[in-house]
């Protein structure tokens, strides 16, 4: 039995090396790992929208060809990654998102709902349009957290925690439990606190 699924979203450029080591952690902590291999959809060129009644759309001779090809490398991809999870023996699985920008966000949300956690690999970053939609996915679409600069096998030995009263705070505590219970130091910060009744610890001289 499988104590939480993390999902771990990547690109075809993320490194075999990232990977296998995301699966091989996964197997370690008996954690299901699924993979979603994000990948932007051929956009058709400027020229090729018309503007009606006075033309039509312009496609080019060579757009089924095209669109095609970048089918054929996102599932050759996918089959990549799922044999190196088949090596590592982890249990996991590899969903295929190739779309456009602005639907990358359902892709992860759809997934999101049936995680535990989020991970992001470390070369979305490369893409700031990819990753701002998947990580609206997470965030506004989904209610699991999101793990920024770490990695599925990197444990958090020193947690911090800002805290300000609100669901949005509260919310991210419950999501990051696992690593609260696991962590080693707990720091806890108040910035320009708003005292209330409920965030008053009284005690007895």
């Amino acid at each position: 039995m499988h104590s939480r699924t993390i999902l771990f979203a990547l690109n075809a450029d993320t490194p075999d090396v990232q990977i296998t080591q995301a699966a091989e952690a996964a197997a370690q902590d008996a954690t299901h790992l699924i993979c979603l291999l994000l990948g932007q959809a051929p956009a058709l060129p400027m020229y090729a929208y018309g503007v009606p009644p006075y033309g039509g759309m312009n496609i080019p001779d060579n757009w089924s060809e095209t669109v095609e090809l970048a089918q054929r490398e996102h599932k050759d991809r996918v089959d990549a990654i799922e044999a190196l999870l088949a090596k590592s023996g982890a249990s996991g699985e590899v969903h295929p998102a190739l779309s456009v920008t602005q639907d990358i966000k359902h892709h992860v949300s759809r997934l999101a709902r049936v995680s535990d956690e989020a991970f992001f690999a470390p070369n979305l970053r490369d893409t700031p349009d990819v990753l701002r939609e998947a990580a609206s996915g997470v965030l506004f679409h989904s209610p699991i957290g999101l793990r920024l600069n770490g990695s599925v096998e990197q444990k958090a030995g020193r947690v911090f925690v800002a805290w300000n009263s609100s669901e949005a705070a509260s919310a991210a505590i419950h999501a990051a439990l696992p690593y609260l219970k696991k962590a080693s130091e707990v720091v806890i910060a108040c910035i320009d606190p708003v005292m209330t009744v409920s965030g008053v610890v009284r005690t007895r001289a």
